[in-house]
This record gives C-alpha cells, structure tokens and sequence, in this order.
C-alpha cells in the first residue's frame, strides 16, 4: 500500500468514513463495537497512518480513532504525529487552526485516562510520544502542554 496513490473515497471507505463529493469526511460509521472488532485493521492503520499526508485522509483516520480511542490505538497514533510532524512541519493552519494537533492530544488523553500503562517511562512508545508532544508544544498546540504535564505524574 505504501506507493498506492489515495483518492478521496477510497481512502473514506478503507477507514470506515463517509465521504460525500468534495467535502471532508464528517463521521466514521463505525461504533464502539465496531472498533473493538477492528484489531486486524491496525497494521493497515498504521501504514495510512504512516504514509497519509493530505487532509482527507487524515481527517479520517482521526474520526475512526475518535469513535471509542483504545491503548492499541497508541501505536497508529503515534506514527500518525511523526509521519504528519515531518510532512507539516511548521503549518499552523494545519496543527491549530484545523485542530490535527487538539485532536491527537486529545486521543493520547483519552487513553491515559483509561490506562496509563503504555505511557510510562519504561514503554517503548514514550520517547516518540515525548518528542511528539515537544513539536506540538512549539507549535503552539495548548493541548500538548497540558498532556506533558499529565504525562509528568506517572
């Protein structure tokens, strides 16, 4: 999938989305049961993830892993922020305006306030989440301030 070209709906359905002509996807159609069903889908998250950087697409994946976000999730949502750090590096439009950033905060958040376990300082994921959270910080994302501070507790 990494040299496959994305197209709009294409990209709506792989994530469970709605997509309608030329408008962002507005909801994910899945519900919480559905998302605990998804864990084969992961690995293929991970690569959009990976390798998604238009707006469509990652709007897309955010409303799937908005539906009910879960620790299995950290992994996807952690290449998501790497992946889309190094191809918006400095857009605030992007990160702020747009809410990528307030939404990715918001997803770690809901998941350490259900199991703070893969966010320890001992987890293999903590070092990108820190460094991810670091970029969000100077780019002006209050939310990533706020988690920092949560994350200092545990």
């Amino acid at each position: 999938m990494t040299n496959m070209p994305y197209h709009g709906p294409t990209m709506a359905v792989v994530l469970f989305n709605d997509h309608w002509n030329f408008q962002p996807p507005s909801m994910c159609y899945l519900n919480p049961n559905g998302i605990d069903r998804h864990g084969p889908f992961i690995p293929l998250l991970k690569e959009v993830a990976e390798s998604a950087h238009f707006l469509l697409a990652i709007i897309a994946l955010l409303n799937l892993l908005e539906v009910a976000p879960r620790a299995a999730h950290l992994p996807v949502i952690v290449a998501a922020g790497k992946g889309w750090l190094a191809a918006h590096p400095e857009n605030k439009d992007f990160w702020i305006d747009r809410g990528i950033g307030r939404r990715l905060c918001s997803l770690m958040e809901t998941i350490f306030a259900s199991d703070p376990k893969p966010f320890g300082l001992d987890q293999p994921l903590r070092q990108d989440i820190d460094a991810l959270l670091t970029s969000l910080v100077r780019l002006g994302v209050a939310e990533a301030h706020r988690l920092e501070e949560s994350f200092r507790l545990i």
